[in-house]
């Protein structure tokens, strides 16, 4: 039986993004507010790293994932155990 989600490599949405990115922000980069700007690349980074933690799917490869990228050994065993969702979870200290 397959899975209904697509299965990409790690780099997949970084590198799908980043020319759509660059083009999208020099014609939008002299807009009268930037905070839609920060808005928008705060939401991307979230999506990104909700996408990274799905990818993740286990407490032991969570919690090594996050001591590998430099989270404290404590910070980052309760942030692979949380309950929270990818979501809420990508929106921690941990991660």
């Amino acid at each position: 039986m397959h899975s209904k989600i697509p299965h990409f490599p790690k780099t997949y949405p970084a590198k799908a993004l980043a020319n759509y990115l660059v083009g999208w922000r020099a014609y939008f980069g002299y807009c009268e507010t930037p905070s839609v700007l920060r808005d928008l690349d705060s939401w991307i980074r979230r999506r990104l790293r909700c996408v990274q933690w799905q990818q993740w799917k286990v407490y032991k490869r969570r919690e090594a994932a996050l001591i590998r990228l430099g989270v404290k050994e404590e910070l980052a065993a309760t942030t692979a155990w949380s309950a929270k969702g990818p979501w809420r979870a990508c929106h921690t200290p941990g991660v």
